[in-house]
């Protein structure tokens, strides 16, 4: 392909069309496949274009278990926090950010920050909507809906990693309370 030279006549410069094959040791990556988590959840989805995007995002949705989804939320639903459990949980919420690397590798994540746990305790008595009942149990739903409300002034970076965070936690949290000891901590 010629193209007109102008600026440097005295070094003569040709351009040539790219063939694939002067690159043969350019290896492309893997095939990225994208499977979002039970929530529906993908943490880093990424295209070059319109169509690659539009087509990522219709796999995501095509992937995603909604009926157990909606499973999983009817069942917080049904599951209580006594008064003591809740401030064992915002007890060692508060102290999980300041445990040692050794002990925190047993407890499992927990992405809410100190000030994000203060608002759920605030909420805990004040939330006209996810409140405590008259008798100061409260549903793990609530519970749920309590972080997600607190972790609304999170950066966009942070934000949908923390409400899957909340999700899954809560979830836990269900599986502490019928006797599963990876989320106990939290409780005891």
């Amino acid at each position: 392909m010629k193209l007109p030279n102008n600026h440097f006549q005295d070094f003569p410069i040709d351009f040539k069309q790219i063939d694939p094959k002067d690159f043969s040791k350019f290896e492309t990556g893997n095939k990225i496949v994208i499977s979002p988590d039970v929530n529906g959840y993908v943490e880093d989805l990424r295209a070059d274009s319109y169509i690659g995007m539009k087509s990522k995002l219709l796999e995501v949705l095509q992937n995603y278990g909604a009926e157990n989804h909606l499973n999983s939320m009817k069942q917080l639903a049904q599951q209580n926090l006594t008064e003591h459990q809740f401030a064992q949980l915002i007890g060692k919420s508060r102290l999980y950010n300041y445990l040692p690397k050794k002990d925190k590798l047993g407890v499992p994540e927990l992405l809410l920050n100190d000030g994000q746990i203060s608002a759920v305790a605030k909420d805990y008595y004040l939330d006209e909507n996810f409140c405590r009942n008259d008798n100061g149990d409260i549903s793990l739903w609530n519970v749920y809906n309590l972080f997600t409300g607190a972790n609304k002034s999170s950066y966009i970076d942070s934000f949908l990693s923390r409400n899957v965070n909340a999700f899954d936690f809560s979830k836990g949290l269900a599986n502490a309370i019928n006797g599963d000891s990876k989320y106990h901590w939290f409780l005891s």
